[in-house]
């Protein structure tokens, strides 16, 4: 009968089945099975099991062989890749270099930083993975970038989280000193950092090099079975969408919002003192001509 071995099919003549390859319906089936020569041992590419046996071995699929999707992804990221550096290292340039930078300033700067990041690692990255289809750099750069690839997204979200808060706090307490507010900018910032590299940390963890169950020739740095179930990995990928998207959203929106609630009653009280403060202003303004009257 016909046997599976490392993705092989492996059918051979015996006593209950001699005549299994010449039978019609069986060469109809063959025929019908998209099959290759390709990848394992022998000049052939293909290994024989004895004599008598007929050995082919199945087809990669299309998300295992380099194809016209790797090229147009590896093109868009070259370009982005380099648009992103220009842009992002002109901006770099002149933040740092500017003179009396104000805290605003100083948070853009770390907020390029952490676009660089992405620039420079995970684009990259993708390029040269994209390029050779399967994992070549073993199971600790596997494991090492999985996490540093999502540093410069964690610092970005976090970094604008902190330019939120910070504008907040500008409106809401606007009596408070600069060097309070320059201390406060620089202690969110650092905290970003800091964030970014812990919620990065699992990641360590998450990836790992796998060898194709199949294909044994084949690696690929992956992140199944590093969960318990279906339900946790979903459940990580959810909290990783909320760190990155959910959280930064909801504190922008909040922030704005409040913003705009303080600049509305500012405007509002000064729309109602308006009339007022017209009145008190001509009557100063009549004592005055009043004065110089009299002085003359």
């Amino acid at each position: 009968m016909p046997a599976f071995q490392e993705g092989f099919i492996n059918v051979g003549e015996n006593d209950e089945y001699p005549n299994l390859i010449t039978d019609p319906s069986m060469e109809d089936l063959l025929d019908g099975m998209n099959f290759s020569l390709a990848g394992g041992g022998g000049d052939s590419g293909f290994s024989t099991m004895g004599d008598n046996a007929t050995s082919v071995l199945l087809e990669l699929p299309d998300e295992m062989k380099f194809g016209n999707k790797n090229v147009l992804v590896i093109v868009a990221y070259v370009n982005l890749m380099w648009i992103s550096l220009l842009g992002n290292s002109i901006v770099l340039g002149k933040l740092f270099y500017r003179k009396n930078r104000s805290r605003v300033h100083f948070m853009l700067l770390h907020l390029c930083i952490a676009d660089l990041l992405v620039t420079v690692i995970e684009m990259p990255l993708q390029i040269v993975w994209k390029s050779t289809v399967q994992w070549r750099a073993g199971d600790a750069l596997c494991r090492l970038l999985g996490g540093l690839r999502v540093v410069g997204l964690y610092l970005s979200a976090f970094i604008l989280i902190a330019i939120s808060i910070d504008r907040f706090m500008s409106v809401w307490d606007p009596l408070s000193t600069v060097t309070r507010a320059t201390c406060r900018a620089k202690v969110m910032v650092f905290t970003a950092w800091f964030l970014s590299f812990a919620c990065a940390s699992p990641q360590l963890t998450v990836w790992s090099l796998r060898t194709h169950p199949q294909f044994t020739w084949y690696q690929q740095c992956v992140t199944f079975e590093a969960f318990s179930s279906h339900s946790a990995e979903m459940a990580y990928g959810l909290w990783i969408s909320l760190l990155m998207y959910g959280f930064p959203l909801i504190t922008i929106i909040i922030c704005y919002l409040g913003i705009w609630l303080r600049i509305s009653y500012y405007s509002k009280q000064t729309q109602q003192q308006g009339p007022n403060v017209t009145k008190i202003g001509k009557v100063r303004q009549a004592d005055r001509v009043d004065l110089n009257v009299h002085v003359t």
